[in-house]
């Protein structure tokens, strides 16, 4: 016998595992085989290791819970860390549009702001507001990327 943290382990092998400690022996050897490999993919796929750490710990947490129903853990657990990396992706995304928003516009071309506005109408509405600024004498620089516009007659061609 061996102490192990002040408690003696045996080298005997273990009795054989009632229902409770079976499934917390498979359910430890699946997370000891699969969560360095997950945290990997899950770091690839959203940029650090941390919040890999994190998604991985909470679909595995959430594995635990089910873990007498689920059939095939392997995909199982594949799906939920890609899924996951989904959400965290969305929230980036929705934070970093919030911030767009909040962020106060600093130097500003006037220019970039009519092509902005001008950008979100229809087709219809954006020639019909860039004939009558034509016609009031309204001058504007064109950015490179609307040149498209010309094209379909949006923007006068003189302009």
């Amino acid at each position: 016998m061996r102490p192990i943290l002040g408690q003696p382990v045996s080298d005997e092998p273990h009795p054989a595992p009632t229902s409770a400690s079976g499934r917390n022996a498979s359910f430890s050897n699946f997370y000891r085989a699969e969560q360095p490999g997950q945290v990997r993919r899950a770091a690839l796929l959203v940029g650090s290791d941390a919040t890999a750490n994190d998604i991985v710990h909470d679909a595995l947490t959430a594995m635990y819970q089910r873990w007498d129903t689920i059939t095939d853990p392997g995909p199982y657990l594949n799906r939920a860390v890609l899924n996951g990396c989904r959400q965290v992706g969305r929230r980036r995304s929705a934070d970093r549009k919030l911030v767009r928003r909040l962020r106060p516009q600093q130097d500003t071309n006037h220019d970039e702001i009519l092509l902005d506005v001008l950008s979100r109408l229809p087709f219809n509405q954006r020639a019909a507001v860039v004939s009558r600024s034509d016609r009031l004498g309204v001058r504007t620089a064109i950015h490179p990327c609307q040149r498209t516009w010309r094209r379909h007659g949006a923007f006068p061609v003189g302009r």
